[in-house]
């Protein structure tokens, strides 16, 4: 008997059985966007580490774009470590350098997502010397102790003015009358994590380590009453953000086994995506957790999430890279895919100093053939003093493969030995393109290539022997495939068939 399926669709995104039958989604996936007619595409993204005259000691631990330009909050050095403002004025290859007047003297950095928030031109940030600091770029003009609030954090721009918070406290900055104010106060077993601008109200994300995480509604105004309480659930929540109307939360379950979005546009949260953390080689450790804020960008939201590294035999090193939840065209549904993959890795604590990670989505891009869609600047923390720098450098793909990983295929029975074949469908490939294809069976670790198809404008590619060998592919169970896009590849689809051996099924 053969049994023969087919997949079109990856819309589903990431899935948690690793042995699916639907007809779309697929298990694990690297430097893919999922969106435009349900295909798969390699993310148009070089990375760099460290680029752009980037020292470690800098500690920028928070990122916005200003027009073309970027501006980091960081320290000098990691001798003085004075808070201090680095700029990069071309938003791609500009190098590294502090702003003018942008050093506050005999201060210490406080990361931890410190203020840092821009609006018509003026910066404001923790000083790291108990005041918030206010700079205007216009004039190169550093106001170190403009407001007198210690350990500021966040800063979202609302209603025409700013808004952040120091402890429990929320405060607004008044841009007409240049006066911060303290307006309302969270439960003390609450913690900050992000405030969200949500129309006429203000959503502000906590996390808790007693109780469940909440979120609470502000109209603004009121320095007495909540406009509503809302409960997220229990685990560490990392960040929020507005996608389509709804607002969007992280959080991870407290064994770090699930990382859950959830969604609110009135009544009460709802789970929009359970995702489980992949089996490390051993198969003993599937960590996941959310390790940055989220951010809103072109219906999608991003982050960075770091997690075990799939297929790694040693079990406590982590991977980050950058994810998104969201849908290119409302039609779609919401897909879950690793949107880009830092080539980092690290020993540290799981969540990789949480509160310390930062990104960026650049919208203006300068410098010709650095024009990139989505580009992305991101910092990961290293250690006490010290940050890891990623820059998105150029339109081409050379750096980095997309990978599809498939779920394991056995027909639809796990318990019987069949022949595999597999056709791979994808769109005209461009002259730099190529799909690789490759497989493991059963229990095996290790990946072995089918084949790899090259040539200009091939659009499928059908294998029932591995290529370089003329080796018939091997009797099995269940088989994985592994697809990878180099070159600008577009994978629409693919389909195989299982013949049953067992002459009495």
């Amino acid at each position: 008997m053969v049994k023969e399926f087919s997949q079109q669709n990856f819309w589903s995104g990431i899935l948690n059985d690793i042995r699916s039958t639907l007809a779309s989604g697929f298990w694990y996936s690297e430097n893919l966007e999922v969106g435009r007619g349900k295909a798969l595409k390699q993310v148009v993204n070089n990375q760099a580490e460290n680029a752009c005259s980037y020292d470690v000691n800098n500690y920028i631990t928070r990122l916005i774009q200003i027009g073309t330009d970027i501006y980091g909050l960081g320290q000098d050095n990691n001798a003085n470590k004075d808070t201090t403002i680095w700029k990069k004025t071309n938003a791609l290859n500009g190098a590294w350098g502090v702003a003018t007047n942008g050093t506050i003297a005999a201060t210490t950095f406080n990361a931890g997502n410190a203020l840092f928030v821009a609006n018509n031109g003026i910066i404001y940030l923790d000083g790291g010397n108990g005041k918030v600091a206010k700079y205007t770029i216009a004039t190169n003009t550093m106001e170190a102790t403009k407001y007198d609030v210690a350990n500021a954090k966040g800063g979202v721009v609302w209603q025409g003015s700013i808004y952040f918070w120091s402890g429990q406290d929320i405060y607004v900055i008044n841009t007409t009358t240049d006066v911060a104010t303290s307006m309302k106060t969270v439960s003390s077993e609450q913690t900050i994590v992000e405030l969200v601008a949500y129309g006429n109200l203000m959503a502000v994300v906590c996390t808790s380590t007693t109780t469940a995480s909440k979120m609470y509604l502000w109209d603004g105004v009121s320095t007495t009453t909540w406009v509503d309480i809302l409960e997220i659930g229990y685990g560490t929540v990392s960040g929020g953000s507005l996608l389509e109307g709804m607002i969007v939360v992280a959080i991870s379950t407290p064994n770090k086994r699930t990382l859950k979005l959830k969604g609110y546009n009135g009544g009460q949260f709802r789970n929009l995506l359970t995702y489980t953390g992949r089996y490390n080689r051993a198969g003993t450790y599937n960590y996941v957790m959310p390790a940055s804020k989220l951010k809103a960008f072109t219906g999608y939201v991003y982050f960075i999430i770091t997690g075990t590294k799939p297929d790694s035999t040693y079990a406590g090193l982590y991977e980050y890279s950058i994810a998104r939840f969201g849908r290119e065209e409302p039609v779609n549904p919401m897909t879950f895919s690793i949107y880009k993959t830092l080539d980092f890795s690290s020993e540290r604590g799981l969540d990789g100093q949480t509160a310390n990670n930062d990104f960026t989505i650049l919208e203006n891009i300068v410098g010709g053939a650095d024009t990139v869609e989505r580009a992305i600047c991101a910092t990961i923390n290293s250690d006490a003093n010290k940050t890891t720098f990623f820059l998105s450098s150029t339109n081409t793909y050379s750096a980095q493969a997309g990978v599809l990983e498939t779920f394991k295929l056995n027909g639809g029975d796990s318990s019987v030995e069949k022949q595999f074949h597999i056709s791979v469908q994808f769109s005209p490939l461009p002259a730099a393109g190529q799909i690789v294809l490759k497989y493991r069976k059963d229990e095996e670790l290790a990946w072995t290539t089918i084949f790899t198809e090259t040539a200009d404008n091939a659009i499928s590619h059908e294998a029932v022997n591995i290529e370089s060998t003329g080796a018939n592919l091997p009797v099995c169970k269940e088989m994985q495939f592994r697809i990878e896009l180099i070159g600008g590849a577009e994978l629409t689809g693919y389909k195989y068939k299982a013949e049953f051996l067992n002459q009495n099924y």
